[in-house]
């Protein structure tokens, strides 16, 4: 665990922007909690999340783009993908592009569903892009926001504890100092 807490210390823009790229929610939640505990710089962490992120969605989209024919027969099941995706949300691809950072799991097959179906690439990267932001900024804040509450949690649970503690000790205390008189009193009468 310390090693892994040293390499997150140490590359925490590459965490994030791997983070960005391959997984997404957990990751950038990740990278606000840790830049709670003072262990991520708050602003290189989240643009290096963005551009995970966007350079993630961007791919995928070419990849739709330039390999249309080649993906639907390689991979059979991605043309039922595109079919449901196309009876939930229809023909609305700006709708699309501002939604893909929000529909979990989804970050992979959307950009490849619009660039199959020829939606402009410019528009999808200034859309996916402009939501990507705010999807980012949520993510990484409701991280942060959850480390400093995990923080005064943790915090006012130890205080507690440690007064819990001290009022055993204490308790220990008086039981071992009556116990030690009770024994002292019984044996002193029965002399």
């Amino acid at each position: 665990m310390e090693r892994i807490l040293a390499l997150l210390k140490t590359h925490p823009v590459l965490f994030a922007f791997v983070g960005g790229f391959t997984e997404g929610a957990v990751t950038v939640f990740l990278c606000g909690v840790f830049a709670r505990l003072g262990l991520f710089p708050v602003a290189s962490t989240l643009t290096a999340a963005y551009a995970g992120t966007v350079l993630s969605y961007q791919l995928f989209f070419l990849v739709g783009r330039l390999l249309k024919e080649e993906l639907l027969v390689r991979f059979p099941k991605l043309e039922e993908e595109f079919q449901r995706i196309d009876r939930e949300f229809g023909r609305d691809f700006d709708y699309l592009s501002l939604a893909v950072p929000f529909i979990y799991g989804m970050g992979v097959v959307i950009p490849l569903f619009l660039g199959v179906n020829g939606y402009s690439w410019g528009r999808f990267f200034l859309l996916s892009s402009a939501s990507s932001v705010v999807w980012i900024l949520g993510c990484f804040w409701g991280g942060y926001l959850f480390g400093e509450v995990s923080e005064r949690v943790l915090r006012e649970l130890f205080r507690q504890e440690l007064l819990l503690l001290l009022l055993l000790v204490a308790t220990l205390a008086v039981s071992h100092k009556l116990v030690k008189f009770t024994t002292r009193s019984v044996s002193r009468g029965k002399d």
